[in-house]
């Protein structure tokens, strides 16, 4: 039977995302009101990590074609284009966003468009984090049909620090790494969920033989062992009067733990 379970909802593999969203984004714990825009897919987890932050508003945003708000004393959801909802007509008004793997959620064409739009929405010292993966997956257990794919629709970190540059923000990325030990069969039902984005145009056939193939070689071994690889890029809105020149600073973090 296959597990429901994903590999990507343990507990140390949570706090491990967690830890590094809090430090990317710093959140001021006290003073002004602070709005963090959330385009993630994971909601729960920012929801974790401005938890008893009472200056912290959340504004949700929820792809849709049909734009729609609804709120509560702490959370406001939006239903827009993410494109459309960067590019409203407004003063600035967002301290931080949080981005995950946005290459799905906006075209490529359009993301200097969507940076652009965001950074004259955003507060001077604003901050935009993109939680990603590198473009390079040989260290993930995948069949070479994945590999490829991931190749071809995964973007380079550079794509998005160079355009967050261009329209002015101040730009870091720093790589971090997890130790992960997985049961065999949980890792295979994990591909065949569809879980990593960028392997979701694979054919059912193409899926299938390829987790065939993947447990063909792997040889009965019931775990395992491989690097997760996250890449926190952090593009900031320099302050009132500071000039726009940037500089692309490129970091690896320390080694975070064990996962399993």
């Amino acid at each position: 039977l296959r597990s429901s379970f994903s590999v990507y909802a343990r507990p140390e593999y949570v706090q491990f995302k967690e830890d590094l969203l809090k430090q990317s984004l710093a959140i001021k714990k006290e003073g002004k009101e602070q709005v963090v825009c959330d385009f993630s897919s994971h909601p729960e987890l920012l929801d974790a990590v401005v938890a008893g932050n009472s200056n912290t508003k959340l504004t949700r945003v929820i792809q849709s074609k049909e734009a729609s708000n609804s709120s509560d004393s702490k959370h406001e959801v939006v239903h827009d284009d993410f494109v459309s909802f960067a590019q409203r007509p407004k003063d600035p008004w967002i301290d931080r966003v949080v981005l995950e793997d946005p290459a799905y959620d906006i075209p490529l064409k359009k993301m200097s468009d969507f940076f652009y739009g965001l950074h004259h929405q955003m507060k001077a010292d604003g901050r935009v984090v993109i939680v990603t993966r590198p473009h390079d997956c040989r260290h993930y257990p995948f069949f070479s049909a994945a590999v490829d794919l991931w190749a071809a629709s995964h973007p380079p970190v550079t794509f998005f620090s160079e355009r967050l540059q261009k329209v002015g923000f101040e730009v870091r990325m720093k790589s971090f790494d997890m130790l992960m030990e997985v049961d065999t069969q949980d890792w295979l039902d994990e591909l065949e969920s569809g879980s990593f984005r960028a392997l979701k145009d694979l054919e059912d056939s193409e899926m299938k033989n390829g987790i065939e193939y993947l447990d063909s070689i792997i040889g009965g071994n019931p775990h395992l062992v491989f690097e997760e690889k996250l890449v926190m890029i952090t593009g900031t809105k320099p302050a009132d009067g500071v000039p726009m020149g940037t500089l692309i600073v490129q970091e690896e973090g320390p080694p975070y733990g064990h996962c399993g």
